[in-house]
C-alpha cells in the first residue's frame, strides 16, 4: 500500500489466491475501496506472487509495481489498466528491488547480479531496456538490504549493501548512496561501515526523500538500525 500525495488516495495491491490474480485498487479515506482491476496473473512461478515496490509520479496517473525477480508492471490512467514487460536486462536468478516510472513514460529499474549492481531503463514501454553499471561489490550483498528510488526530481538513486567479508559469526559490509546527475553520470558516495552478526534478527534497509536530499535507515552495527541524510 502507498499514498498518492498529490491526488490524495491509497493505491493497494493485493493478491486473490482464488484466481490467482494479483489486483490493484484505491481510497481516498483507507476505509471504502474501489473496483479491483488485475494486473497480471500467476503462472504458478515461485516468487511471481511477490511485489517489490510500487511507485507513483506525483501528479500524473502514472504508476509502476515491480514484482517477481525481473517483471515491471505500469498503468497510465491510475490503476484502471496495466501492461507487463520482462526487464529483458535480468534474468530469474537477478535481484530486483525497485522500480520506477516518469513521464513519457519512462520505465526504470535497479538491480543486482553476479557481484554488481545495475540501473536499467526503457523509453518504448518495456520493449527494450538500456542498462548502466554502478557499483562492483567486494565480496557480493544481500538482497534485503538494497534500495531503488526515484528522488523528487525523478532521478534514480540506489542504497547499496556491499559485503567485504563474511565468516560463519557476522558480516561487515559498506553501504554506499548511488544518484544520477543532471547530465546523466552517477555519483556514489559512502554512507557507513557496519560489522553486525547472524545470532540476532536484523533491521532492513529503507530510503526516501524529502525533497531532493535522501533519508535512508540501515543494518548497522551490532544489529541495530541505523539512520542517514
Amino acid at each position: 500500500i502507498q499514498y498518492n500525495t498529490s491526488s490524495a488516495y491509497f493505491g493497494m495491491t493485493y493478491y486473490v489466491s482464488s484466481t490467482d490474480v494479483m489486483v490493484f485498487t484505491t481510497s481516498s479515506d483507507g476505509v471504502t475501496w474501489g473496483d479491483a482491476n488485475p494486473i497480471y496473473i500467476y503462472d504458478g512461478e515461485a516468487g511471481a506472487e511477490w511485489l517489490v515496490n510500487i511507485d507513483f509520479l506525483e501528479g500524473t496517473d502514472l504508476i509502476s509495481i515491480g514484482y517477481e525477480f525481473d517483471k515491471i508492471a505500469f498503468s497510465t490512467d491510475a490503476g484502471v489498466n496495466w501492461s507487463t514487460s520482462t526487464i529483458s536486462a535480468m534474468t530469474p536468478d537477478d535481484d530486483l528491488f525497485g522500480v520506477g516510472i516518469t513521464e513519457g513514460p519512462v520505465l526504470h529499474a535497479g538491480y543486482y547480479t553476479g557481484g554488481a549492481f545495475y540501473y536499467t531503463s526503457s523509453t518504448d514501454e518495456g520493449i527494450t531496456w538500456t542498462t548502466t553499471t554502478i557499483h562492483t561489490t567486494t565480496n557480493g550483498s544481500n538482497a534485503t538490504f538494497n534500495r531503488f528510488v526515484m528522488d523528487n526530481n525523478n532521478r534514480p538513486s540506489l542504497l547499496i549493501f556491499d559485503t567485504q567479508q563474511s565468516t560463519l559469526s557476522g558480516v561487515t559490509s559498506t553501504m554506499y548512496f548511488a544518484s544520477r546527475n543532471d547530465d546523466y553520470t552517477w555519483t556514489t558516495s559512502t554512507i557507513g561501515t557496519n560489522i553486525y552478526s547472524f545470532t540476532d534478527d536484523g533491521a532492513l534497509s529503507d530510503m526516501g526523500f524529502y525533497g531532493a536530499k535522501p533519508y535512508m535507515t540501515y543494518y548497522g552495527n551490532s544489529n541495530y538500525a541505523n539512520l542517514a541524510y
